[in-house]
């Protein structure tokens, strides 16, 4: 773990989530570079005329400025590094199941600096309105790699090559085993060795072909990739929810919302909640 800076200036960063604090100030969750997940408080920043409130916005980079020795920093100054466009429908949605993940999964002034990287390439794709699952199946793959608990796309629960033939389902803790009985017919869960080999090459730009890992000639297209897609996001899920330990992702909640009542929203200025 990095040790608790007292004074950290302009550092690269972007709001995950802000709440209430005091009758004027606000406490949020940041990601940043070098110092991973931060708790900062904002004072005043309610009061007219403060300089700091129209820059404290989700899925924009900043500079955060910050002081103070514990776990919950005091904000000194904010910087804009640029202004990305809004997002909307599932694209914002997108972006705060990402803010959720990062919340929820990453712990307390641990830097991830690789998956900052990876956050920040995955808002601008969103921004730009591109491959909405791959983005996301990229990120989540990153963010279980980071965490040490990415499924292992090669082998088995015993160390073997999964070999062509059979039909495979992943389980926490275990990894890939051969399935048997009902469980092979389950609806997306039972995999053969080629399509667990698609999901890595959708997410990892590569395949693996018998013991070595080998650059792809080429990008998965058409029923490959809608399979690899489908079959990444069944897998990740189970992955990640085991790491979510029964809390329910309030994104989750509102993308079903919001399709049922067919409201596509535009993006919010974070103001707490």
């Amino acid at each position: 773990m990095m040790p608790v800076k007292h004074l950290v200036s302009q550092e690269p960063a972007y709001l995950l989530h802000i709440w209430p604090y005091g009758e004027s100030g606000v406490m949020m969750d940041a990601f940043s570079h070098r110092c991973g997940r931060i708790r900062l408080i904002a004072k005043g920043v309610k009061r007219k005329g403060n300089t700091f409130a129209p820059l404290l916005r989700p899925f924009q980079p900043l500079l955060l400025s910050w002081q103070g020795k514990g776990g919950l920093k005091n904000l000194t100054q904010v910087d804009s590094v640029m202004q990305l466009p809004g997002l909307t429908g599932d694209y914002l949605f997108s972006a705060f199941y990402l803010n959720e993940l990062l919340q929820h999964l990453l712990q307390e002034q641990e830097p991830f600096p690789d998956l900052f990287i990876q956050y920040a390439e995955t808002l601008s794709q969103l921004t730009e309105r591109l491959p909405l699952e791959v983005a996301l199946r990229r990120f989540e793959w990153r963010l279980l790699c980071e965490l040490g608990f990415a499924p292992d796309l090669t082998r088995d629960h015993d160390g073997y090559w999964l070999r062509q033939n059979a039909i495979y389902c992943w389980h926490v803790g275990l990894g890939f085993q051969v399935a048997s009985g009902p469980e092979a017919t389950v609806q997306d869960r039972g995999l053969t060795a080629q399509q667990v080999h698609d999901i890595l090459h959708l997410v990892a730009g590569r395949q693996v072909l018998e013991n070595e890992i080998v650059e792809a000639s080429a990008q998965l297209e058409g029923l490959r990739l809608s399979a690899a897609l489908k079959h990444a996001k069944v897998l990740f899920r189970q992955a990640i929810d085991s790491l979510l330990q029964g809390r329910v992702l309030k994104s989750r909640e509102l993308i079903v919302k919001f399709r049922a009542l067919d409201t596509v929203p535009k993006t919010p200025k974070v103001s707490g909640g």
